[in-house]
């Protein structure tokens, strides 16, 4: 039968945290995680890994965000006005503080432009090089 077909999922990769786990994000053979001691925003480390369990990058962070996403080469961090985009080299993209509560930020398939989504609009948004 098809089920007697079907592999069992294996464990490929374990890792433990001294801290407490408070989010993970994966997107094409990256795994982000982001721990936070005592649950502080300054405390929080941030980790990329790839899909063999190399650590690929460790750095803290101190972003006040609800969700995290991994899209291609960035994370986009959001919280309730705020969103912070970062490059898995580790290097911030963008920080920023809206009037307005924000639900969502999501990629373009242009590289600077971003869908801003709140509870009543839809938003195209273009970041400019410094």
């Amino acid at each position: 039968t098809l089920f007697e077909e079907m592999r069992q999922p294996e464990i490929a990769v374990e890792k433990k945290f001294s801290e407490e786990i408070k989010s993970v994000a994966y997107d094409e053979g990256t795994i982000a995680v982001v721990t936070a001691k005592d649950g502080k925003v300054e405390n929080q480390n941030l980790y990329l890994y790839d899909d063999k369990g190399r650590e690929k990058l460790q750095r803290k962070i101190s972003y006040e965000y609800d969700d995290v996403k991994l899209y291609g080469e960035e994370l986009i961090f959001v919280g309730n006005r705020v969103c912070n985009i970062l490059r898995l080299n580790g290097h911030d993209k963008f920080s920023y503080e809206f009037a307005q509560e924000i639900d969502a930020v999501l990629p373009t398939s242009a590289s600077n432009e971003y869908t801003l989504i709140d509870s009543s609009t839809i938003q195209k948004i273009s970041l400019s090089s410094k």
